[in-house]
């Protein structure tokens, strides 16, 4: 990677042999970084990502899927050192009630699209939480969240007047 002095996008979905240690050699590139999509490098965890989550600035779009050692805490550091996140894609990921509640803290005008389905902690709660500052939400996939009510729902349509897309399969209300 030292050869390569721009890189804006970087897809590596799917390649399950990349190690906390294998994203080390992505610091250089951070900083530009614009587009970073891991979904599904299931061998990467919160202490790979720190030093990445640190180093970068210029993030629009996190997807971090079916990564199930990553958790809230490497998510908020992410949305708190790039204010232009306009897309998290964190879906089967460990995100707490309290996790998620933080991170609304962290999300900006920006945020149009949030995947966090099957993150099965989150409740009422952060839901709540999520429609008082996602205003500019377009996109939300909230799948598998079994600890929603219809109060959850009714806040998010009432409250987010640019939603175009809200999946919510396997949900009991």
């Amino acid at each position: 990677m030292v050869r390569v002095k721009t890189l804006k996008i970087l897809n590596l979905d799917g390649c399950v042999h990349i190690t906390d240690a294998g994203l080390k050699h992505l610091l250089p590139l951070a900083d530009q970084l614009e587009v970073l999509s891991l979904a599904g490098c299931i061998r990467i965890s919160d202490n790979g990502l720190e030093e990445l989550g640190k180093a970068s600035v210029m993030l629009n779009i996190l997807n971090v899927s079916n990564c199930p050692d990553v958790t809230h805490n490497m998510l908020i550091l992410f949305a708190k050192r790039n204010k232009r996140l306009s897309t998290l894609h964190a879906a089967a990921t460990y995100v707490t009630d309290d996790g998620m509640a933080e991170l609304c803290n962290y999300f900006t005008k920006c945020l149009t699209s949030l995947d966090v389905s099957f993150c099965r902690q989150i409740s009422d709660f952060s839901m709540l939480s999520l429609a008082q500052i996602a205003v500019s939400l377009n996109h939300l996939n909230i799948c598998g969240l079994s600890r929603l009510t219809t109060a959850s729902l009714q806040s998010i349509l009432t409250k987010c007047w640019y939603l175009k897309t809200i999946i919510f399969e396997d949900i009991y209300l």
